[in-house]
């Protein structure tokens, strides 16, 4: 039997998206770029998923670029293939095949899988290429309802607020007689910024005509029906749902009962040593590209360290900020939830510098250098929302799961 190929690297970290890329900047901005850093990645394409919400409503498509040639731009080397298991004992990351890399720190990036909550409603933004909006207005019959529905257990609501003030505003051209309404868990739009940032957007919702139906758990029955709860009425019309996220298992390393890695305050995975998580993949509750590149900064920071530079190692506090498409006007929000009455402020200014959907500390910055996206125009068509999150989130993590019965 042939052996196993093993490459050597001081550095490995296995998923090629957001947190990846920012975690090599921060290494190679803290390291003076010394350190030997591998990523890992079964994709060769590196994809700006943030601007994918775009994509039912233009022809253009997020960008994408060579992830070898971008690493190579910042010092790292890519391994095109897929993680089978991490033996933390031996510091050795198994790929399919007869491939191995051995490593001193490893980060692990790996994202999550969306699934579909629904059988009877289409998933957003899981299709390749994704549904155009006026395909999917040719199954509303005339003065139907158009619902883009949260399911208990998504993580992350922005993008369905951002697909129905587009969609609005599309309605507007080509079908004003649709009626369209989010439903969602939530007691307020978007509340999770702050009761400032979301009166804002309850007042937009109501300037673009897009119905809002808060506290709703929207439940599948064994007939298909969309129902409001076990008991609740049936949800009429055409049904659009967010996808709900699980873990991507990799053997070897821990999970929880959704499939996620369980991470300290300090990113490290618990019960390993040398293996840190950041990203969508890991135990925290909310899955978004700034929070991922706050995990992975948080991570970077604490291998720098092991590897004997003079990082400064912080416990993970994660700051939410959001720029939410509208298709219109622009709107700034900051809440600080975590220090203050969590009523926030709302302002026309930008929140933080470059403006991209992901205000990553070494990210943005350098993919506006790389010209990667074009956000960097007046904001025409943003808003920009940031808050605080609890520090103690680590003990005590949130959930968005539906509350067990009798519960309050």
């Amino acid at each position: 039997m042939e052996a196993a190929r093993t490459e050597r690297h001081e550095v490995a970290i296995v998923g090629g998206g957001i947190a990846a890329l920012e975690a090599v900047l921060y290494l190679r901005a803290i390291t003076d770029g010394s350190a030997d850093v591998v990523v890992i990645s079964p994709d060769p394409e590196f994809v700006y998923r943030p601007l994918i919400v775009r994509e039912p409503f233009s022809p253009e498509t997020a960008e994408r670029r060579d992830l070898r040639a971008l690493l190579a731009s910042i010092g790292a080397d890519l391994i095109v293939g897929r993680v089978e298991s991490v033996e933390s004992d031996d510091h050795l990351i198994q790929l399919e095949g007869d491939q191995q890399v051995a490593y001193g720190q490893a980060l692990i990036a790996a994202g999550s899988q969306l699934q579909s909550p629904y059988s009877s409603a289409e998933t957003l933004w899981t299709g390749e290429p994704p549904t155009s909006f006026d395909q999917i207005l040719r199954q509303v019959p005339d003065d139907g309802r158009l619902n883009l529905i949260v399911p208990p257990g998504a993580t992350w609501s922005l993008p369905i607020y951002e697909f129905a003030l587009m969609g609005a505003r599309r309605l507007d051209e080509v079908r004003p007689d649709v009626r369209l309404t989010i439903v969602t868990p939530e007691q307020a739009p978007l509340i999770i910024f702050g009761t400032a940032a979301s009166g804002e957007i309850a007042d937009l919702l109501e300037l673009r005509s897009i119905g809002f139906r808060p506290d709703t758990w929207v439940i599948e029955n064994e007939r298909g029906e969309l129902r409001e709860g076990a008991d609740g009425a049936t949800i009429e019309g055409v049904s659009l749902a967010l996808p709900v996220m699980a873990g991507r298992p990799i053997g070897g390393l821990p999970v929880d009962r959704g499939g996620f890695i369980p991470i300290d305050e300090f990113c490290r995975v618990r019960g390993l040593e040398d293996v840190f998580a950041a990203g969508d993949g890991t135990s925290f509750p909310i899955k978004q590209g700034g929070i991922a590149t706050q995990q992975a900064d948080t991570a970077a920071a604490g291998i720098a360290s092991a590897l004997g530079f003079a990082a400064d190692a912080q416990p993970f506090h994660p700051v939410l900020r959001g720029k939410l498409l509208t298709g219109g006007e622009s709107l700034h929000m900051h809440t600080d939830a975590a220090g203050g009455d969590g009523e926030g402020v709302v302002s026309s200014d930008y929140l933080w510098w470059p403006p991209h959907k992901v205000s990553g500390r070494y990210l943005a910055p350098w993919l506006a250098r790389e010209s990667l996206t074009h956000e960097l125009e007046p904001p025409a068509r943003t808003i920009d929302v940031e808050v605080s999150m609890p520090h103690e989130w680590h003990s005590e993590p949130m959930s968005r799961s539906q509350p067990a019965a009798g519960s309050s």
